[in-house]
Formats: structure tokens, C-alpha cells, sequence
């Protein structure tokens, strides 16, 4: 359109006419140029530079596809490569610049700082008391610190760990720095001094006594804004009501010793309960309300010594720890004195089957007697002074006496046992009968007091029979065969039987009838 262009460094898109006239100003040439304009391209999203921990090399990388040229910003070095490393010779800040070969796409500029760092951490090992422990790390600039066991894995809480290896990996602010240390984690038991330490109030007073006998040092706080480090300490308080005392102790582990003290104005008191013993004497004992010195006397006033007095009646003084006040009881003491002895008096030897008494004999002062024998299986009336035993082999009776329910004594006796033997004469046929009807030895019987089983039979001189039983309880022959008298004369007689100890005894004879 002939207007003139004020910057031909600087045009829109368009069509432009350049004029040209020689020295002379005689000639002119004119010639047009079209213009065309494309959008520029921004590679800085695909440009990157990273400069490495405590290193003079950074890292260049093009991923845009573009190609171009890299310079260093330190006036020497430069690559057309799309990616790689350059080493500056100092530490120092640094423009990199990447100008792309490609038309309308844009230079790139970024500022690095390679520099010099001593980046550490540092985790020192920790030892705690049971069950947990805190990992503590600390880093010499700025960062985060991850803790993880040895085998890698994270830790929930590093303010409760149990005992083991623990790592600390440290990162610095800049991401590219990482330092590690390791922490070795030692748990100790935790130590109970509550046993050793002691609150305690003087009679009628506002003092208190505080004492540490643990052997472990620490500090006494009152609970009314004073305190002390001392072992032994006596603290008057300013008025009545409640403080809550601790002793916490300098050393390591040591569970804190804790207690509400109640300061009051109170009476000093001691109690000694009545006694009831066992024996001929008794040991006196006595509680009081504060700490004190116990002196016993009888009522005669005479000093007794507490730890053994007969039966009586007994006065106990006590003075608190102060001296200021004292306090009085009464004690009565009984005493139960039971002694039992057992005897046989019957048989010491039986057989099976037979019975023998026993007696239980009482010295004592008590109001009422139990007994109990043992074992009581074979006993009639275990439960009392003098039973019957029956017993089926050598025994131990043991009896036992209970006073006023209360004190107990035993005694022991031994029976001794005769053992039944299966054989002549335990197993006894007589050699003689005579069935005349007088009542004296009218039947012929096996005797034996331990026969289970039998067989029994009687025969005449030619071998008939006369007599037969299995019955072990059997009333014996009467002397007849087939309902009447048999002669008098020898008989013949075949046994065989068997005993409660399961022996078997055999024999054979004869058996002279009279009449």
C-alpha cells in the first residue's frame, strides 16, 4: 500500500516492496517480499539439566526431538548431542542454554549450582528401658530423615521401637543429597523401687517424713512447689489437705515412685487382735497407723518378749517415730494344747476275719474332741475314740484329732497280720466223729475259716459213696447214708479245696465213726 515499514527487523505477516537506488541516484530496482509467519515452538517441557550431590558434573538430556546446540554458560564447553554429562572446572553458578537448529523453536536457559556439600546424618545408638525406645537422627543441613529395619522395612513409629538394628536414610531439601547411619537399640528392665520408698506422716502434726533406701538417686517433689534431692527428708507442710508426692530418679530406668499424701491432724493408734494358737505359746503382734516402736508387758508389768508368751493377757505400748505420742491395747492370748497317743488293745496279731480294738488317748485343754481314724475301710467306728479294726494284711492306723475345731494332733498304731495259709492244719479234717445225737461232734466237716471253694466226699471201706457236697459252708455228714445210721467204722474221705489267697490244697484220709 506504499506506507513506509518502521522496523523491518520486526513485520507481521504480509507483503512488503523493497526499493533499492544506486550512489548515483539515477537507477532504481524494486522487488517484493512475502512474508509468512509460523507459531514458535517451546521445548523447555522436554529440556532438562540436573546437577549432581557434591559434584562439578551436571546431566543434560533433549527429549523434544529437535535438534540444537548446548552451551555451558562457562564459556568453554558446548555438544550438539541430545543428551550426556559436562564436568565444569569449579564449582559456581552456571546458565545452560539449549538453541534449537529447527526454525521458530525457542531457546531454552536454565541456572544451575553445581556446589561442594558435606551432607550427614548422624544416629546414635539408644539405650532404654522395657518395652519401647525413641530413634533420634539428626542431619547437618535441612531434609527428611526415613527409618527402616535392616531388611528394609519401614518403621510405623520411631517413637516406639523394640530393641534391634534400625537404619536412617536422610534426604536434603535440594532431593539430591542421601546420607545413612545406623542406630543400635539396647532395652533394659525397667527397675521397681516402690518397695524402698516411703511417705509417712509424724503423730499430730504437719510433718512429713520422706525416705529413699533404694540406693538410686533422684529428687523428692512435696506436691506444694518444694522439694529435695536428699534420701532421707523431714518437710513441714502449710495447712492440712491433699499433695501428690513423687521421687523420680536420676537414673536410668528406674520406674517413678508416685502417692497422694493425705496431711492431716490425726490420732495415733495401735491395734493388737486377741490370739488363739495352737501349742503352749503364741506370738504377739500388733499395727498401728504410723510408723512407731512396739513395747510389750505383761500385767504385772513386767517386759515380755512377743515372740513366744503362754496364755494370758498382755499390754502393748507404742510410740510413733517423733516420740510425741504413744498409744496403748490389750491383748488376750489363748492357747490349745492337744496330744493324742493310739494303741492296740486288743490282739496286735489277727488272722483274716478278725477284729481287734483300738483307743485313742487325749491330752489337752480344749472343750471338744474329733476324731478321725485312717484308713477307715477297715475300721468300725472311725469316728470315734476306740474302733474296731478289720484288717486284710498288716496296717498302719493313723488317727487324727481335731480341738475346739481348731488344732489338730495324730498318733499311729501298727497292727500286725498272721496270712492264712492253704494247707494242713489251716485247712483242718478231725479223725473222728460221734452222730449220737448230743450235740458234741455230731457232724464230720471240713473246718477252714478262708475256704471259697470245695469238694467233698466220704466213702465205705469198698469204695461206695456216702457223703457229697461243693458247699464250702456245709454242715458235714451226719453219719447216715440213705436215711439211716450207718455202722460204726472206718471211712475213707477225698478233699479238695480252694482258699481266698486262690492257692488250692488236695488231700485224703479216714474218719473213724463211733457210737
Amino acid at each position: 500500500a506504499g506506507q513506509p515499514v518502521a522496523d523491518p527487523n520486526a513485520v507481521p505477516a504480509g507483503v512488503y516492496v523493497a526499493t533499492a537506488t544506486d550512489l548515483s541516484g539515477l537507477c532504481t530496482a524494486r522487488d517484493t517480499a512475502v512474508v509468512t509467519l509460523q507459531d514458535s515452538i517451546d521445548v523447555s517441557g522436554q529440556v532438562s539439566v540436573q546437577v549432581q550431590c557434591n559434584s562439578k558434573e551436571i546431566v543434560y538430556a533433549n527429549t523434544s526431538g529437535v535438534l540444537g546446540e548446548w552451551t555451558f554458560g562457562d564459556g568453554v564447553g558446548s555438544s550438539t548431542a541430545n543428551a550426556g554429562t559436562y564436568t565444569y572446572a569449579a564449582f559456581g553458578t552456571y546458565a545452560v542454554t539449549f538453541a534449537p537448529s529447527a526454525d521458530c523453536a525457542l531457546p531454552v536457559t536454565i541456572e544451575v549450582s553445581p556446589s561442594a556439600s558435606d551432607f550427614a546424618v548422624a544416629a546414635p545408638d539408644v539405650v532404654g528401658c522395657e518395652p519401647a525406645a525413641t530413634l533420634v537422627a539428626t542431619a547437618n543441613q535441612p531434609g527428611v530423615v526415613v527409618w527402616t529395619t535392616l531388611a528394609g522395612q519401614p518403621v510405623a513409629d520411631p517413637n516406639a521401637v523394640p530393641a534391634g538394628v534400625y537404619v536412617a536414610t536422610a534426604t536434603d531439601l535440594s532431593g539430591l543429597c542421601t546420607a545413612r547411619d545406623t542406630a543400635v537399640v539396647t532395652l533394659q528392665d525397667s527397675i521397681d523401687i516402690t518397695a524402698q520408698v516411703s511417705v509417712s506422716l509424724l503423730c499430730n502434726s504437719l510433718i512429713a517424713v520422706f525416705e529413699n533406701t533404694s540406693g538410686y538417686p533422684g529428687r523428692w517433689d512435696f506436691g506444694d512447689g518444694t522439694g529435695s534431692t536428699l534420701n532421707l527428708v523431714q518437710h513441714e507442710y502449710t495447712a492440712p489437705g491433699l499433695y501428690p508426692v513423687t521421687f523420680i530418679s536420676t537414673e536410668l530406668c528406674v520406674k517413678p515412685f508416685a502417692t497422694v499424701l493425705e496431711v492431716k491432724f490425726d490420732s495415733f493408734t495401735v491395734n493388737a487382735p486377741d490370739r488363739t494358737v495352737c501349742g503352749y505359746s503364741a506370738e504377739l503382734t500388733a499395727t498401728t497407723n504410723l510408723p512407731s516402736k512396739l513395747v510389750w508387758y505383761d500385767l504385772q508389768g513386767n517386759l515380755v518378749d512377743p515372740s513366744g508368751v503362754e496364755e494370758g493377757t498382755y499390754i502393748v505400748i507404742a510410740t510413733d517415730l517423733s516420740g510425741r505420742c504413744t498409744a496403748t491395747d490389750t491383748v488376750k492370748v489363748r492357747t490349745i494344747v492337744v496330744e493324742v497317743t493310739a494303741e492296740v488293745i486288743g490282739k496286735d496279731t489277727v488272722c483274716r476275719n478278725d477284729t481287734t480294738a483300738l483307743r485313742a488317748t487325749v491330752v489337752g485343754n480344749a472343750s471338744k474332741y474329733t476324731y478321725s481314724w485312717t484308713p477307715a475301710g477297715t475300721l468300725i467306728g472311725a469316728n470315734t475314740p476306740n474302733p474296731l479294726a478289720v484288717p486284710n494284711g498288716p496296717q498302719t492306723y493313723t488317727v487324727t484329732v481335731l480341738a475346739d475345731d481348731l488344732c489338730v494332733d495324730t498318733a499311729s498304731v501298727q497292727v500286725y497280720f498272721m496270712e492264712y495259709v492253704c494247707r494242713d492244719p489251716y485247712v483242718f479234717v478231725p479223725s473222728a466223729f460221734t452222730p449220737n445225737g448230743d450235740g458234741n461232734n455230731d457232724y464230720f466237716r471240713v473246718r477252714g475259716a478262708d475256704i471259697t471253694e470245695i469238694y467233698f466226699i466220704v466213702y465205705t471201706r469198698w469204695g461206695e459213696e456216702v457223703y457229697r457236697t461243693e458247699d464250702p459252708n456245709h454242715t458235714g455228714w451226719d453219719g447216715t447214708f440213705r436215711g439211716k445210721p450207718s455202722a460204726p467204722d472206718a471211712y475213707g474221705w477225698y478233699l479238695r479245696v480252694r482258699c481266698g489267697n486262690g492257692q488250692w490244697f488236695e488231700n485224703k484220709g479216714s474218719v473213724t465213726l463211733l457210737r
